[in-house]
């Protein structure tokens, strides 16, 4: 009986997808500073929303490479 490699699957290199283990960390402190914003204000809608933009700015910085 002759083995052949699965070629079914994703193939993988060992190394991280785009972003590693940096995906999400721009979101997640972009939402965290909204909310501290939103509670300072008192209206945590409007803090969310700018911790969306904020953490959209974020995530696009740390997506770039040098």
């Amino acid at each position: 009986m002759v083995q052949t490699a699965n070629t079914n699957g994703p193939e993988t290199d060992g190394e991280e997808g785009e972003g590693g283990t940096q995906s999400g960390a721009g979101m997640g402190l972009g939402i965290g500073l909204g909310v501290a914003i939103g509670v300072a204000m008192d209206n945590l809608a409007v803090g969310v929303a700018l911790g969306v933009v904020f953490g959209v700015a974020f995530e696009s910085g740390f997506s770039k490479r040098d």
